[in-house]
């Protein structure tokens, strides 16, 4: 682990502390100088990179008061105070990796930086006050002793399957779940998983609403006071909370009947807890569009009948595929489209 004291790094010092660490075999050693430039130089504007989920990549910019904004939203919501310390395992060219590093500079952290993302728990020697992980890096944590080592976990970036929520309660990890996108900079609502909740609680002063198709649209206060429509179907629980039911563009239109493909992975949990998997949208000559299963690894024996008992009709996949292994982003997001075509070329 590579630590970088910003309780006491500045305008004057910044380039001789980064100097003077170990940062020369860090993998966003460049990123993180431009990142670090940036705010001490007194730049106005930051630009920051979507992740392509939703549509094309391209560069959202923001102003640096809704950069620190954003920034001491978290530091509030966590209790964050100056001198803690916070962990940097994700890639400094998505959103997520650069506000981790953006808010130490704001808050006055410690901020340690993983040397392997891939593998963040096995080079942490320190408690660390408040991290950030996707999903498959919480798939390395291993024991107890090392969930300890973090004592607030944010997880998002990507669907959490049944088996992240056992691991979750078995090993006593305070984490959370984070909703937002690079769009409002960050996340504006959080799920708090250590208590089993089920909806997104807005962070203060958000506002939501939903339209056709019950397709968010949010106001983020610190970030603009103008309506956002998002491409998520939800559903709004009193003038605070929501549950996520998918994406918008998601959808699988088959003969006419609309399906959430996240809605059926959701049922699918309880079979696949060792496994991973997605549904996704497979062209038909009859119906327009099918649902396709895809399954990490071996085949499994009667899964037809598996599907059968926990699935209706409408929902159970007409083609189910292998593939020995799925397609992950740089920021550990599954790649769905990438994934299905290693095996059907004609998507």
């Amino acid at each position: 682990m590579i630590c970088l004291d910003f309780e006491h790094i500045n305008a004057l010092n910044y380039k001789d502390y980064i100097n003077a660490s170990s940062l020369n075999g860090y993998e966003g050693l460049n990123s993180f100088i431009d990142t670090c430039d940036a705010w001490y130089k007194g730049d106005s504007s930051f630009e920051f990179q979507t992740s392509g989920s939703t549509s094309r990549p391209k560069i959202i910019t923001f102003h640096r008061s809704q950069v620190e904004a954003s920034c001491k939203q978290t530091i509030d919501y966590f209790g964050l105070n100056k001198g803690d310390k916070l962990l940097l395992c994700l890639p400094l060219s998505y959103v997520a990796g650069k506000m981790m590093l953006l808010r130490a500079i704001v808050g006055g952290f410690k901020l340690f930086l993983s040397e392997d993302n891939k593998f963040p728990w096995s080079g942490l020697n320190e408690t660390i006050d408040f991290g950030a992980m996707v999903p498959m890096q919480l798939d390395r944590l291993e024991n107890r002793e090392q969930s300890l080592k973090i004592r607030h976990l944010l997880l998002g970036g990507a669907p959490l399957q049944s088996r992240h929520i056992s691991q979750i309660k078995d090993l006593g990890l305070k984490a959370y779940q984070s909703f937002g996108m690079t769009e409002t900079l960050s996340h504006f609502a959080m799920k708090r998983l250590f208590l089993n909740e089920e909806a997104y609680t807005l962070l203060p002063n958000v506002k939501i609403k939903y339209g056709n198709d019950n397709v968010l649209s949010v106001i983020v206060p610190w970030i603009k006071n103008d309506w956002l429509q998002t491409d998520d179907v939800v559903e709004i629980q009193g003038v605070n909370k929501f549950i996520w039911k998918g994406r918008q563009s998601n959808v699988i239109n088959s003969g006419g009947v609309k399906l959430h493909p996240e809605s059926i992975e959701s049922k699918l949990q309880s079979f696949f807890s060792s496994r991973a998997y997605f549904i996704y949208s497979l062209p038909s000559s009859k119906y327009g569009e099918k649902i396709g299963l895809f399954i990490e690894g071996a085949p499994i024996n009667n899964i037809e009948n598996q599907l059968s008992s926990c699935l209706s009709s409408k929902e159970r996949p007409k083609a189910v595929y292998y593939i020995p292994q799925f397609k992950y982003s740089t920021a550990g997001k599954l790649l769905k489209r990438e994934s299905a075509q290693s095996v059907i070329s004609d998507l």
